[in-house]
């Protein structure tokens, strides 16, 4: 049995959920206009947050099919749900979530009000980019009469995540799509827009060694410093360069491994 145990952290806000809705506060707004004055009925639809497992295997997948390609998509595809798992085909990784410490949010038209707004050039008023790239999570319709907020969980929170699996070569092209994950993404909603980003302060894999002189370049947890960072980063990619010319489940041809 192969074990990875990481103890990770929120740093950015994480919006993560099930899709449920559910209704929020109910409130009354008197607004002024031209033809005098009218009354806007106002429901909030909370949109909940949450872990989910789902969710990060989701982000996984996306990272392992971007980093590993090819030319045959079938083969990749096969090759992506031997590991993960379809309707068809268990997965050969199992993720799990321990020890949640985590805040949960709902967000406001307050939540940049301590950012500072930035002047654009072409228009006569100031631009909060906050306020811009989490623009949808906070959204009046005035015909409907609806605010459609989302839940997050707040940077600071933290929990564990454990993955395992029997077969090692699976549990190798899991744990280097989760470092490029940690390192390149991040997870849930607004992900590329820089909301969901988690750090990993800990990990514990087992057994020891596990990994050959080519997974031994992809380190985890965060450097010290922005030149620790390069190196990090650089001996990372190294590592899953050699580690593709492998030729990992056949469905990558070797030439193709730049994708910077």
């Amino acid at each position: 049995m192969y074990k990875a145990n990481f103890k990770l952290e929120v740093i950015t806000p994480l919006m993560m959920s099930n899709g449920e809705i559910a209704d929020g506060k109910k409130f009354s707004e008197t607004r002024k206009n031209k033809q005098g004055k009218t009354t806007i009925n106002w429901q909030e639809k909370l949109k909940t947050a949450e872990l989910r497992v789902p969710s990060l295997k989701g982000v996984l997948r996306w990272w392992f099919r971007a980093i590993f390609g090819g030319d045959n998509l079938e083969l990749l595809k096969r090759s992506e749900d031997e590991i993960f798992g379809s309707t068809d085909v268990a997965s050969k990784i199992k993720i799990r979530i321990e020890n949640p410490k985590i805040e949960i949010k709902e967000w406001r038209n307050t939540c940049w009000a301590n950012y500072q707004c930035s002047k654009v050039e072409g228009k006569n008023y100031p631009l909060n980019g906050y306020q811009y790239l989490a623009y949808i999570n906070y959204v009046k319709t005035t015909r409907e009469g609806k605010i459609d907020i989302r839940k997050f969980i707040t940077h600071g929170s933290t929990f564990d995540l454990i993955m395992t699996s029997v077969d090692k070569q699976a549990f190798e092209n899991a744990l280097i799509s989760f470092w490029f994950a940690l390192h390149f993404g991040g997870f849930g909603n607004r992900a590329r827009r820089g909301f969901g980003k988690l750090q990993s302060n800990q990990v514990d894999i087992l057994p020891k060694p596990f990994h050959d002189d080519v997974l031994k370049h992809f380190d985890f947890c965060p450097a010290k410093d922005l030149n620790s960072h390069k190196e990090l980063v650089d001996q990372g990619l190294m590592g899953w360069k050699q580690y593709r010319q492998r030729k990992v489940y056949q469905a990558f041809p070797a030439q193709n491994t730049q994708i910077w």
